[in-house]
């Protein structure tokens, strides 16, 4: 099992498993941890022992030295701070924003008020329903009209559909 693996499994910061193996500072943990540096005989026996054999010596096999840029991010790493406030704030700003259904044109919503319950929204299949019948916009604002112009009341103006005059 790679150290790092190990850590995450078992919840454990580097800096806390470096004062396990006798080291004074996280930094070579985070060496072996991104292949930048292959540990000791001496020390790859301490964290054999700290991880239970675990986290042997042929899980720090020679690879190539990762570029910083791309270091993976880690639960104790700046990097996932970064990411989890990043997706953090993300998700905070979509809960703000209406979802694109929420937000009929105000010519639409009129007509969904004025047509009452005859109207259904299905919000799965983004259409409407008119008396059961699938509908678009232009069909309730028609239907809506026909209500307005029965009762002597403004129509409502949307594109593609006529005033009736």
């Amino acid at each position: 099992m790679k150290l790092s693996d190990y850590l995450i499994l078992n919840q454990i910061a580097p800096a806390s498993f470096a004062k396990q193996v006798g080291l004074r500072s996280r930094s070579s943990i985070h060496r072996y941890i991104r292949g930048q540096r292959i540990p000791t005989r001496e020390m790859m026996i301490l964290i054999e022992a700290a991880t239970g054999g675990a986290v042997t010596a042929a899980d720090f096999a020679r690879r190539p030295q990762a570029d910083n840029d791309n270091d993976p991010a880690y639960p104790w790493s700046r990097n996932w701070q970064r990411e989890m406030r990043c997706c953090d704030h993300a998700f905070r700003q979509m809960l703000r924003e209406k979802p694109e259904w929420d937000t009929l044109s105000p010519p639409v919503r009129r007509a969904v008020n004025i047509l009452g319950n005859r109207v259904q929204m299905d919000a799965s299949e983004r259409q409407f329903r008119l008396d059961g019948r699938p509908a678009d916009a232009r069909d309730l604002v028609r239907q809506a009209n026909k209500f307005l112009r029965l009762h002597g009341l403004d129509l409502i103006k949307y594109p593609g559909v006529d005033d009736g005059n």
